[in-house]
């Protein structure tokens, strides 16, 4: 593509090949399409974790990691491969600079036992100075033994 000229202040003009070097430098985001790297505009990072689901009512936490200090998009969900008939998950506790608690829930009884349950959390954005830790609670009723899979997805928003 070529280089476009642009003119920003009266006199000043400069090609979009210098202002995307430009916006780049100072961490407005990627211009090429690639993945954006850490600290930057755009950044992807995915928490992921895989949790045993015994047979009954279950109750645990899971830290999930550490979501580095910034301006972030949240998204969580979890998924269960199996038949329940109960899955809740949110934080734990609140996180300051978070304001939402990222959680769902499914309930039903034995007669709605679902082969298999897909939750996606309430959205949420995180404002925070410093690292946060992202421990979940987690509670299940299963009649069987099951596998489940708790992920947040997060992208830098500046």
């Amino acid at each position: 593509m070529a280089s476009v000229p642009y003119t920003f202040a009266p006199n000043t003009t400069i090609m979009s090949s210098e202002a995307n070097a430009n916006f780049a430098a100072i961490g407005i985001g990627v211009t090429n399409g690639a993945d954006a790297t850490q600290g930057q505009v755009g950044e992807y990072v995915l928490f992921s974790q895989q949790l045993s689901v015994p047979a009954g009512d279950a109750t645990q936490n899971v830290n999930l990691g550490s979501l580095p200090a910034g301006d972030w998009d949240l998204l969580s969900w979890g998924y269960v491969a199996g038949a329940v008939t109960g899955l809740n998950f949110f934080l734990a506790t609140a996180v300051t600079g978070i304001n939402s608690s990222l959680g769902a829930e499914f309930y039903g009884d034995a007669s709605s036992a679902q082969d298999s349950v897909t939750l996606v959390g309430q959205p949420g954005r995180a404002l925070t100075s410093a690292a946060s830790n992202l421990i979940f609670t987690v509670i299940t009723t299963s009649p069987t033994q099951q596998t489940a899979t708790l992920q947040v997805s997060s992208r830098r928003m500046r």
